[in-house]
């Protein structure tokens, strides 16, 4: 495994509190840890990931992502990643219905968020069918990351 180190003058940099090495980042990571489970519109369930520092209108067209599924199968009628103006309100694609839907790990690109304005890429969200639980999902979703890369 590679590691970043940052170095200034030929010292390696720490954080002042720990005395740790300063490593980079490797992305956006999106688990049941950061997530937010609600009900959405017309009974779907949503999972929601409000991002770190998205900006209004955040375009992810080209970034890698890692999806890892480690569930024995799928569950409801998982939909597409969407960018989102709010913690329920999906909009355009970020990662398509068939590629959400792959077990095991997998990897791909973001696509263009074509929204213009009200916010959408600041939240992402995958939705579910109405065929599953709030508590179903929760134990999916314990098997479940998705990273975008930096």
């Amino acid at each position: 495994m590679a590691i970043t180190v940052y170095t200034s003058n030929g010292k390696v940099l720490t954080n002042s509190a720990n005395d740790k090495w300063l490593k980079k980042k490797a992305g956006f990571v999106m688990d049941a840890s950061n997530a937010t489970y609600i009900t959405g519109q017309y009974g779907d369930i949503f999972v929601t990931w409000q991002s770190p520092s998205y900006p209004d209108t955040y375009n992810g067209n080209g970034k890698q992502y890692i999806l890892v599924n480690n569930n024995d199968s799928l569950i409801g009628d998982t939909a597409m990643l969407m960018y989102s103006n709010t913690s329920m309100n999906g909009g355009p694609e970020a990662i398509s219905q068939s590629n959400m839907r792959e077990l095991g790990t997998s990897t791909g690109v973001l696509s263009n968020n074509v929204a213009q304005a009200g916010g959408y890429g600041i939240y992402l969200q995958w939705a579910f069918g109405k065929s599953v639980t709030i508590e179903q999902i929760q134990a999916y979703m314990a098997n479940v990351s998705i990273t975008i890369l930096d």
